[in-house]
């Protein structure tokens, strides 16, 4: 059930972005995905028994998804001063 949701959410919200920021929903949609997945894992303690070494690499990871986002949207931000 929530596969199947999360393409339906992702579909609403592709249709919200419109033609300019379309490109970029697939991109943000992937990155959520695996951000929130790894969160859920981290609330629920998933991740006991790795090593410190694995839990930062899985903060860093989501660390570099996040900032990847940011740099995405802003990107698309400048999508439109590029054309006028």
């Amino acid at each position: 059930m929530i596969w199947y949701l999360q393409f339906f959410f992702y579909g609403m919200g592709t249709t919200r972005l419109g033609d300019t920021y379309g490109f970029a929903s697939w991109a943000i949609h992937m990155a959520f995905i695996i951000t929130f997945s790894n969160l859920w894992g981290i609330v629920f303690r998933e991740w006991r028994g790795t090593s410190a070494g694995t839990r930062a690499l899985v903060w860093a990871g989501i660390l570099a998804l996040l900032a990847s986002t940011a740099t995405f949207g802003y990107g698309s931000w400048l999508v439109p001063i590029a054309k006028s």
